[in-house]
């Protein structure tokens, strides 16, 4: 059978070519033609040498992929195109389904110029020298085209094979040649979430891309049109705020959409913000059925960068002199009442906390303490480093507690938090203290600290979880936190019941979260605090009368 001169003359143009000589099955087993949909077009239009592609479901960006390099194969000569599945039943699958289902449908003259010349369950190749094959690695290869199908799945359930991925087949693609990653996220580890988070910061800054950097296309799950419902439902309130949220980043739904993503939601449940995101960092969450802090996190939305100063006391006045310093440890978002503009020289009583998670140093984890105002019901500032061994973080938080008068010090006692509770005895500072019943012979003792083991860890990080989670009469967030690394560190808190474990996930950390609930547990254990009616006398006066006479010889 010959083809129509008219229609070969369109063969030319590879975007017609696309939309008129290929079929597929739809999601219902129909056999239709392959036209692109809004997602594939945007992705051919704008794709470069390296792509990379963080979606949620359904988009069709494989099959656009395995369309676009079977299309390249047939109309160019001696091109190696490959496709990586993270399994082998998906890699047989992507090549019967998709590829060789769309050549053997191919018109009939088309592929009679085309006949394979060799084909077995996973490999085409044709009499222009040209190549096209699916597997679980491609190292033996040299390609001009690779596709890797959802390699954060790869990434988290796979990372050694994932490395062979990196460290062999993205090998066999030379520079100037091209390159598909595309996958759902899964967590906050391995390539993949490193590979979009670089690629993501060079799209938001503009940047001018090389041969070697990724560009990066998110595929919301509103960007599928089908992704509609008429039916008449009630909006939960936290999925009203949600999309309050949404629509100041610009994300502006439909009553359709917004109906459809109740219903998903109630049949996916904890998997929606992974199954179907809305941005890229809101994919990037950790899995949201193991998430400790599901449901808390979200409308947490005013963080900021606080003033970082470092703190001299003078120890014969007492007085403490506030340098700012870009390299300071300490991190200021409120001053402690008394230094700030228009106090009423009125004092408080138990008016701050500090919780301390404490590290070995010295560049080793991460010592991490938070103060928090119990009047104000906001953290406050935050105290960071991984370079002061945990006896000399003792007198870092010793300073601190003094800084904010005098407030109550809930370290963690365990490992390194031995040597710090130590050295806080020893300076007889304001130190959380809990009275424990010995076994035998139920002797009482004192254990200063706060010992964690896995239900106390629960039950600390239930205060933070329910601090995080409460709404004020207007249906915002009642409590504001200033801190993303807190946030962030919160998103990968996970709880594996199998292993009874929860903490971190792997290549996480979690210091700032037992930090925070710390000092939430302070904040339980002290009385209320209190407006002190009758004004004390102390070095926070004498700053505060220092300060009034500067302001007035300054005017």
């Amino acid at each position: 059978m010959s083809l129509n001169p008219v229609i070969v003359n369109k063969f030319k143009d590879q975007r017609w070519r696309l939309n008129n000589l290929y079929y597929i099955t739809d999601e219902r087993a129909r056999k239709i033609k392959f036209t692109m949909n809004a997602v594939q077009q945007a992705l051919y239009l704008a794709m470069w040498y390296l792509t990379l592609i963080l979606k949620s479901r359904q988009h069709g960006v494989t099959t656009f992929i395995c369309i676009f390099f079977l299309d390249t194969c047939l109309f160019n000569s001696n091109i190696h195109a490959g496709i990586i599945a993270h399994n082998r039943e998906d890699a047989e699958a992507f090549f019967k389904d998709k590829i060789k289902f769309a050549y053997d449908n191919l018109p009939e003259g088309l592929k009679q110029a085309r006949e394979t010349e060799s084909e077995n369950a996973r490999e085409l190749s044709f009499p222009n020298g040209s190549v096209i094959r699916v597997g679980t690695s491609m190292r033996s290869s040299t390609l001009q085209y690779l596709h890797i199908s959802e390699f954060g799945k790869l990434c988290a359930k796979y990372p050694e094979k994932a490395r062979e991925v990196v460290t062999g087949s993205l090998n066999t693609v030379h520079q100037g040649q091209f390159i598909f990653i595309e996958s759902t996220a899964e967590g906050r580890r391995g390539y993949f979430h490193d590979y979009a988070m670089k690629a993501l910061d060079l799209m938001r800054r503009k940047a001018d891309l090389s041969f070697l950097d990724f560009k990066f296309f998110f595929f919301g799950w509103y960007d599928d049109p089908k992704n509609q419902s008429d039916a008449k439902i009630d909006i939960p309130h936290e999925i009203a705020i949600y999309f309050e949220e949404l629509a100041k980043k610009g994300i502006k739904l439909t009553t359709q959409q917004k109906a459809w993503y109740v219903l998903k939601s109630e049949q996916q449940q904890e998997d929606m913000h992974r199954e179907f995101p809305s941005t890229p960092e809101e994919a990037f969450e950790a899995t949201a059925a193991d998430c400790f802090f599901t449901g808390a996190l979200e409308g947490h939305n005013q963080t900021r960068t606080g003033q970082f100063i470092k703190l001299r006391r003078d120890k014969r006045e007492k007085e403490f002199t506030v340098i700012e310093s870009p390299t300071g440890i300490l991190e200021v978002w409120k001053y402690p009442y008394f230094l700030v503009e228009g106090w009423d020289k009125h004092s408080w009583s138990y008016r701050y906390s500090i919780g301390s998670d404490i590290g070995e140093g010295l560049g080793g984890d991460y010592s991490v303490a938070y103060v928090y105002d119990r009047h104000l019901k906001l953290f406050v500032a935050r105290m960071v480093s991984n370079k002061i061994d945990s006896h000399l973080w003792g007198d870092k938080l010793n300073g601190l507690s003094l800084f904010y008068e005098n407030a109550l010090l809930v370290p963690e006692r365990n490992g390194a938090g031995i040597t710090t509770i130590n050295r806080l005895m020893a300076l007889k500072s304001n130190i959380y203290v809990k009275t424990v019943v010995a076994e035998i012979g139920k002797q009482i003792t004192k254990q200063y600290g706060w010992l964690e083991t896995h239900a106390s860890k629960q039950s600390l990080c239930g205060g933070l979880k329910a601090y995080l989670g409460q709404y004020d009469q207007n249906g915002q967030r009642k409590h504001t936190v200033f801190c993303k690394s807190l946030l962030d560190e919160c998103a990968v808190f996970i709880k594996d019941e199998e292993k009874e474990k929860l903490g971190a996930e792997e290549g996480c950390h979690d210091d700032h979260v037992i930090a925070a609930s710390l000092a939430i547990e302070g904040d339980n254990y002290l009385p209320q605090c209190e407006r002190i009616e009758k004004p004390k006398q102390g070095w926070r006066e004498r700053k505060a009368e220092e300060t009034a006479r500067e302001a007035n010889w300054a005017a």
